[in-house]
């Protein structure tokens, strides 16, 4: 058997080596759920990337792995080994250890600890919401994403063929419903969102795809197609910098050092060596969560400045290499120090990538310069989208955390 780390990058790798992207789809089917469910990806990896964390946050893990191992039975890989992933998150632990407070909020000693932290755990939990929140409104985005491309395909298609307008009316139906949703949850005060102009687009969107269907209209159909296209080019952008902006106020909370200062409460109160035993765990997964957070906050920030540069080569590359020539060392030596610790492919790939624009404007061969610049346009971009979905994931986690800091700041009211 191949040895792989039991890590979602060696499934995933093992993912992209063994399967095509419509077998891909065929696995997802096998275990009872909607391949167009899982964010779609250009390349497999990203495309492997995105099933694995689907399944796994909602249970079906197991039933994946064990669908590879029928599928492929004869390949050198132990698809047993990646069983284990479905354990990886901290946030149960943090949750049982919060649910350990709860218990011991008529405890003499103990309530009177946790209600002078009420506050902070009421912060936490708000926040954790919010994180809902923008995490649901990033997944309802993807849904329209993987919705526009046949929309704009079939906006083509029925000017020559009538009979298109047959597989446009319930995608249609189906955009609509979903840009509803999105619609009333970015109403929510709370969020933000409620002005910025990606929404507007939408809102196009929704009516023209209404009209569209209901006049067999071409021009609506391209006009709510393109209004789509201009939500997209924005909206889920700015949703995820919205939910890193909700991580740095949930890492500046207080709720770690007030449930370690809630600790020696506890053991005044002589709570039960189980229930004590909870809540350290608690204590040291919210810390390994922690790290996480802070890690993909850096990283993502890091990302942005990369893609903020990048765009502006792009804007005046196709006519002039003078922004390349003088932004490029900058953007490489930033894209080096977010890559200093990664030996995965995706990171491989990019650092030679990286090396290979240097060496090619050394020497002068602009063409060169500007088609090896295009595919680490492209690669950056899979790897800003991955640490996007994995903010996405932790937020996902973090509902069962929120769930559970609901019931204690209940029952210390």
């Amino acid at each position: 058997m191949t040895p792989m780390t039991g890590t979602p990058a060696g499934f995933r790798d093992a993912l992209a080596a063994h399967f095509s992207l419509d077998e891909l789809d065929l696995l997802c089917a096998d275990i009872g759920i909607n391949p167009d469910s899982a964010p779609r990806r250009d390349t497999i990896e990203g495309r492997a990337q995105a099933v694995i964390e689907y399944v796994r946050h909602r249970g079906l893990l197991p039933a994946l792995v064990a669908a590879c191992q029928r599928a492929r039975p004869a390949v050198a890989v132990d698809w047993a080994h990646f069983a284990s992933l479905a354990d990886a998150s901290p946030t149960p632990a943090i949750a049982d250890g919060v649910r350990a407070l709860t218990a011991m909020a008529d405890t003499p000693g103990a309530r009177e600890a946790l209600c002078a932290f009420k506050t902070d755990f009421e912060y936490a939990g708000d926040q954790i919401a919010l994180l809902r929140d923008f995490k649901t409104l990033h997944e309802l985005l993807q849904e329209v994403a993987v919705r526009y491309a046949p929309l704009e395909a079939d906006s083509h298609r029925v000017v020559g063929d009538p009979s298109a307008w047959a597989t446009v009316v319930p995608t249609a139906a189906e955009t609509g419903d979903i840009l509803r949703e999105i619609a009333a949850l970015a109403a929510r005060p709370a969020l933000g969102v409620s002005n910025v102009l990606w929404l507007t687009h939408l809102a196009q969107a929704r009516e023209g795809l209404a009209a569209a269907v209901e006049g067999s209209d071409v021009a609506r159909l391209r006009d709510a197609c393109a209004d789509l296209k201009r939500a997209l080019a924005r909206g889920p952008s700015q949703v995820n910098t919205r939910m890193v902006a909700v991580v740095d106020n949930l890492l500046g909370s207080r709720m770690i050092t007030r449930m370690q200062g809630a600790r020696g409460a506890l053991v005044a109160a002589a709570v039960s060596p189980a229930a004590l035993a909870d809540f350290d765990a608690a204590l040291l997964a919210l810390e390994t969560l922690r790290a996480r957070l802070l890690a993909l906050r850096d990283e993502h920030n890091g990302w942005q400045e990369v893609d903020n540069a990048l765009s502006r080569i792009q804007d005046t590359l196709a006519v002039d290499s003078t922004e390349l020539d003088q932004t490029w060392p900058e953007v490489h030596a930033l894209s080096e120090t977010l890559l200093a610790t990664s030996t995965e492919p995706w990171a491989t790939r990019l650092r030679e990538l990286g090396a290979a624009i240097t060496q090619a404007l050394a020497a002068r061969d602009l063409a060169l310069a500007r088609r090896v610049f295009a595919s680490f346009v492209s690669a950056a971009g899979r790897r800003f989208r991955q640490v996007d979905d994995l903010l996405v994931q932790i937020s996902r986690e973090l509902q069962t955390v929120g769930a559970a800091l609901e019931e204690l700041v209940a029952a210390i009211r």
